[in-house]
């Protein structure tokens, strides 16, 4: 993976509750 943003996913009281992640590409191993 190339060019990843990864994120918390938190919620209103500040628990985070696991992660989000986009990315532009990726290459077959």
């Amino acid at each position: 993976i190339e060019q990843a943003v990864v994120w918390n996913l938190i919620d209103g009281s500040g628990m985070c509750h696991g992660q989000a992640a986009t990315f532009d590409r990726w290459q077959r191993l």
